[in-house]
């Protein structure tokens, strides 16, 4: 071996299989092989990711309609809000003014009648009693008018309070539901993004040993099949499979599970599911077969053990149903519709 030429160990280099003899050129031809399957696999991969890059695009479409939609009710629900709250100020203000004329003249009149008495209570005829008696009477009814008056007053400022108070909270539900459409944008990659950012093990350079240990203490091992097993001092462990699936397990007993073709994380931990998709919707199952699903359009659908449901709507809606088939439809205003199998009514 010393004796070697370095035109030799040149051409050793370069060709890092060795001397081309027989052998070598079926390994060649080996490799070759290898390189068109990787290839092609590549391709694959590449279809199967513009195919995904599509469906997210359309779901981002959807999601910036869906906004504009809520934006559109937010302000057609300001703008109904600022009508019902100057009609207020100004009924408010003809009622002051009502009832500050109405004391001037009551006050006048009291005045009147006070001095009147006063001057001729010693002298009076039966004419003037009569008068006297007529204007005590005007009196009393002028009051009671007064009186009718702002009860009637005082019930349509209420009621208009009242409609102020349910627009507010269906303008505050509406911004909240806009809110959670802009999280849902910024957020609907956050899954794939935070498994495909991470640097797969699967490409990890084993050489000729099925383990190795890295320098922060992790422990890894190649299975004939391709699949990695990560272990970590602290209990943590991983295994990543060659189709890009990944499954954790963390030292409190929870356990993730990634599906890398559909972009959905799982997540197991005390008998509860979580399963969160690519388009942001989320899905929670407990041990007792209650269930609670939050869609990409705010809409919260929530199942309970004994089969009733209950769900919410961007628009405020909210519509119960039971296991007999008796469902309730509650509306933002106070508006209830009832449905059995056999009668519809209103509340």
């Amino acid at each position: 071996e010393k004796s070697k030429s370095p035109q030799a160990s040149a051409n050793q280099e370069e060709e890092p299989w060795g001397p081309l003899d027989q052998t070598t050129n079926y390994k060649k031809e080996d490799n070759s092989e290898v390189i068109r399957a990787a290839v092609q696999e590549r391709e694959n991969f590449l279809t199967r990711m513009r195919k995904k890059a599509d469906l997210l695009e359309k779901e981002i479409l959807k999601f910036q309609k869906a906004k504009q939609n809520f934006d559109q009710k937010s302000e057609m629900l300001e703008e109904a809000k600022n009508k019902y709250m100057n009609k207020l100020k100004k009924l408010e203000s003809e009622q002051e003014q009502w009832r500050t004329q109405q004391k001037k003249q009551f006050t006048l009149k009291q005045e009147a009648l006070a001095k009147s008495l006063k001057s001729s209570e010693s002298r009076l005829s039966h004419n003037e009693r009569e008068k006297h008696l007529t204007l005590v009477e005007e009196h009393k009814k002028l009051q009671a008018d007064a009186k009718t008056r702002e009860k009637r007053d005082s019930v349509i400022i209420a009621k208009l309070r009242k409609e102020i108070q349910q627009l507010k909270g269906q303008n505050q539900l509406l911004t909240e539901k806009s809110s959670k459409l802009h999280t849902l944008e910024s957020n609907q990659f956050s899954i794939s993004d935070y498994f495909q950012s991470k640097p797969s093990l699967l490409q990890e350079d084993f050489g000729e040993r099925a383990s190795k240990t890295l320098s922060d203490g992790r422990t890894l091992s190649r299975l004939p099949n391709g699949t990695v097993k990560e272990k970590a001092p602290n209990g943590y462990l991983a295994i990543h499979y060659p189709n890009g699936d990944v499954k954790q397990k963390f030292p409190d007993g929870t356990v993730n599970y990634y599906f890398a073709e559909v972009g959905t994380l799982q997540t197991v931990k005390d008998q509860e599911t979580v399963t969160r998709f690519a388009n942001g919707q989320t899905e929670k199952t407990k041990g007792d077969g209650s269930k609670k699903v939050k869609y990409c359009d705010g809409s919260v659908r929530v199942t309970f053990a004994d089969g009733s449901e209950e769900c919410h709507y961007p628009d405020g809606v909210i519509e119960y149903s039971k296991p007999d088939g008796e469902k309730v439809i509650q509306y933002p205003y106070g508006f209830l519709e009832t449905y059995s199998e056999e009668f519809k009514w209103h509340n």
